[in-house]
């Protein structure tokens, strides 16, 4: 009876979303502290047990069983959503490094911090960090989730602000003529580069390697070095010979065109024409 004495204690001031796996309320405990709660009531017996088994890292302040259900309290905070408030902050390698810190703690269960990434729930201060807000499809939420596919995810989201912050470095060099170093800036391009080949390809694993890969900018040329994926490069080489060879056609057809005739043969045939003084053809003839 304690999850029912506890919501007793608090009254509903409105109800966020009803569902087959479970409900989200909005409460307040009292008129007193006017404290808000986001509440959720699970009903789904496999995503409560998972919930239940990641009690050492969890978001929410109040966990309560009763029976089958599972009774979750997130203090209630309003949504600030990082899309709509982008525009405001203007430091993105920060906002990608806060984000990578959040995903890392390992104070949010793999399942859950997929949902929140995956349901933009990213929500941007007055003061530019950021924070997650809960009011979420509880039917998305899986259980079987894994570390890759959050990591995936959050690479997505990494990749989409660093380009977020190269138009701005852009916009900034053409209003107010700042220039940046050549190294920094090749630097930016080449990790980049580097996080959308491996994203690409799905060889993002775990969040270690994705911090490494986004703090290579900071480390400069002191260490550790990225270098894009060898195939990548194979293909670079493939395609530069490629275009040498056309052009180098090109060139041919366009000589054979005007002179009728084809320089690489006139090159190998025009020595043997004459030795000395004396002219092969001619000497040929008498």
């Amino acid at each position: 009876m304690k999850a029912q004495t506890e919501m007793n204690r608090q009254r509903i001031i409105g109800i966020i979303r009803k569902g087959e796996a479970g409900d989200i309320f909005l409460c307040r405990e009292d008129e007193s502290s006017g404290k808000d709660w986001l509440v959720w009531k699970v009903y789904d017996r496999k995503i409560v047990r998972y919930l239940i088994s990641c009690q050492k890292r969890v978001p929410w302040e109040r966990c309560i069983v009763q029976g089958t259900e599972l009774f979750l309290y997130f203090p209630y905070v309003v949504k600030r959503p990082l899309l709509e408030f982008l525009s405001g902050c203007q430091d993105r390698e920060e906002l990608c490094m806060e984000l990578l810190a959040i995903c890392m703690s390992g104070r949010i269960p793999t399942a859950l911090l997929l949902l929140l990434l995956e349901s933009e729930a990213l929500n941007l201060r007055q003061d530019g960090s950021l924070y997650m807000t809960y009011e979420l499809d509880l039917e998305q939420l899986d259980p079987e989730a894994t570390e890759a596919a959050c990591v995936q995810e959050c690479a997505q989201w990494i990749l989409f602000l660093l380009k977020q912050e190269k138009a701005y470095e852009q916009y900034r060099w053409k209003t107010r003529g700042v220039i940046k170093q050549f190294r920094e800036k090749k630097r930016k391009k080449r990790r980049l580069q580097l996080i959308e080949k491996k994203l690409e390809r799905g060889w993002y694993e775990t969040f270690l390697g994705l911090y490494r890969d986004f703090r290579w900018n900071e480390n400069g040329d002191a260490g550790w070095s990225p270098a894009l994926p060898k195939d990548n490069r194979l293909f670079y080489i493939l395609f530069t010979l490629g275009i040498l060879l056309v052009s180098l056609v090109l060139i041919v057809g366009a000589w054979f065109l005007i002179t009728g005739e084809i320089p690489l043969f006139r090159l190998l045939d025009g020595p043997l024409e004459k030795i000395g003084t004396i002219w092969l053809n001619e000497g040929y003839i008498n």
